[in-house]
């Protein structure tokens, strides 16, 4: 195996190393929402003050 081939195989293993940790990452951050109904806390309160979101498009 000559070093061309070394550097393309060790690049490549990277890539997939660091491909594979951002995939795990999102599966984890993505699966938050559902994580919630499940494990949070209901109370109760009153609504004191409501601001409308301002968007870039209006």
């Amino acid at each position: 195996m000559n070093i061309l081939n070394t550097i393309k195989m060790v690049f490549s293993l990277v890539f997939a190393i660091a491909g594979s940790m951002f995939l795990f990452i999102a599966c984890k951050e993505g699966l938050k929402p559902y994580k919630l109904p499940k494990y949070g806390v209901e109370t109760q309160g009153i609504v004191i003050e409501m601001y409308k979101k301002a968007y870039a498009g209006e």
